[in-house]
C-alpha cells in the first residue's frame, strides 16, 4: 500500500478531509510530545484540541456514508 492510497476515497480521488485530519493529528501529537518532554511529565491535552480531533474524525466517518452511495 502506498502512502498516497490512504488519502484516497473509494473512487480513487484524493480526500482533503483525510489529509486535514492526519495533518492536525500529527501537529497535535508533535506539540504534545515536545511540551511533555520539555516539562518532564505528560501534559494534559486541552479540551478544545481534543474536541477538534473528535470533530474531524467524526466528520470523516459521517462523510463516508454519502461516498458509498455514489
Amino acid at each position: 500500500m502506498k502512502i498516497t492510497e490512504f488519502f484516497e476515497d473509494d473512487a480513487g480521488r484524493l480526500s482533503s478531509t483525510r489529509f486535514v485530519f492526519v495533518l492536525w493529528s500529527l501537529v497535535v501529537l508533535a506539540v504534545w510530545v515536545i511540551t511533555s518532554i520539555g516539562s518532564g511529565v505528560p501534559q494534559p491535552l486541552d479540551e478544545w484540541v481534543a474536541g477538534v480531533l473528535m470533530a474531524l474524525g467524526g466528520w470523516k466517518v459521517a462523510q463516508k456514508f454519502p461516498e458509498r452511495q455514489q
